[in-house]
């Protein structure tokens, strides 16, 4: 594919479009939302989630652009590995970027025990979507970048294991959250769905 000059700068116009359309969405419909949702959030993560819905606006354009063009969506494979990571990028940012809590942390080394306290003790709905939800939904692209990246499901699934946990010693260790046995089961499950999916999207594709 030949690039000119007036190409790369349509491609940086459309792309400007797309960071300021990300903006002004988040800022009114979506900034409320995640402050609730993740309290914790620093402003790097709310810049990163604005940085990302730029880019999937943009991806939704060169989509569009590329099947009128020529027939089919090209850059496909390189798309799937910039918004990967993208997500680790993020992921990162919403684990590890916040301030030590040294004082205000509570281990919880009993199975079942925080899940417990928010089925059972009338705690607002979305506080139980983000903190039990949440915690599988978040991990399931790690099972799948994990299978993708070692093609076996029990190597994917015991290095899932091992991220988990790796996770949680780390934020204990800098006291930027606490240890919660609960919540290594919680993303677990999810990199675990997510290997899952992994594996059988790769049959399907040998097939």
């Amino acid at each position: 594919m030949k690039f000119s000059f007036r190409r790369v700068i349509h491609h940086m116009v459309v792309f400007f479009i797309c960071v300021l359309t990300s903006f002004i969405i988040m800022e009114r419909y979506v900034d409320d939302a995640i402050s609730k949702m993740i309290p914790y959030a620093s402003i790097a993560v709310f810049l990163l989630i604005r940085f990302i819905g730029a880019s999937l606006l943009y991806f939704v354009y060169v989509c569009m652009y590329s099947i009128m063009r020529y027939r089919r969506i090209r850059l496909f494979r390189w798309f799937k590995v910039y918004f990967s990571l993208l997500y680790l990028l993020l992921l990162g940012f919403m684990l590890f970027a916040r301030e030590p809590e040294a004082g205000n942390v509570k281990d919880n080394y009993i199975p079942f025990h925080t899940i417990d306290l928010y089925l059972n003790n009338n705690v607002a709905s979305i506080y139980i979507a983000t903190n039990l939800l949440g915690n599988i939904i978040l991990f399931i692209p790690v099972g799948v970048f994990l299978c993708y990246v070692v093609r076996n499901r029990y190597a994917a699934s015991c290095l899932s294991l091992l991220t988990t946990i790796g996770i949680e010693m780390a934020q204990k260790h800098y006291t930027i959250g606490s240890f919660d046995v609960d919540d290594i089961l919680l993303n677990f499950i999810g990199a675990w769905a997510g290997v899952l999916f992994c594996n059988l999207s790769l049959k399907k594709g040998e097939d």
